[in-house]
């Protein structure tokens, strides 16, 4: 069974939470990446043969035949555009080669990859948040203090970019 994700940010701390496809917590608290990365990994073992998926809409689709639950909640969906998600814009694309077509993933929305590049940026920095986050197929969590939108390939750029967690 899929994971459900969902997000709450405030002034610059965001959280991610995801119920496991086992039905065990997958949560994490200290950035935005984190719920994307295990609703990521979970899809790409259940759903992109090896390979994650390259968009929001590919995780917030149920596998065809028989499944019902997507990887990650609906309203996290548009939330790549305003108004975003509790003040953060957050994003989901996928990066490197191609492991699966879209035809051949459980939805058939697009293609799985090598990696992905999952981020949360606030929409008003300083009034909707302050920092923000990416993550991607590593696990590691990135931060911008400043609240510029973090880009691939993610690495540390001090003094405003620097590792959450890893």
């Amino acid at each position: 069974m899929p994971a459900v994700a969902t997000l709450t940010a405030t002034k610059g701390y965001a959280q991610v939470s995801a119920a496991g496809g086992d039905g065990g917590p997958c949560t994490v608290s200290t950035g935005c990446g984190p719920g994307l990365i295990c609703c990521n990994g979970i899809c790409s073992s259940t759903c992109g043969g090896g390979g994650y998926a390259g968009t929001l809409v590919a995780l917030s689709t149920a596998p065809l035949g028989g499944g019902t639950t997507p990887f990650i909640s609906p309203d996290l969906v548009g939330a790549n555009a305003a108004p975003g998600k509790s003040g953060y814009l957050v994003n989901n694309a996928g990066q490197g080669a191609q492991i699966l077509a879209q035809a051949n993933t459980c939805n058939n929305i697009a293609n799985s990859q090598t990696d992905f590049l999952s981020t949360a940026t606030p929409i008003t920095v300083g009034t909707t948040g302050q920092r923000s986050f990416g993550s991607d197929a590593r696990g590691t969590i990135f931060q911008n203090n400043t609240g510029v939108v973090l880009a691939a390939p993610l690495a540390v750029a001090l003094p405003a970019i620097s590792m959450l967690s890893n």
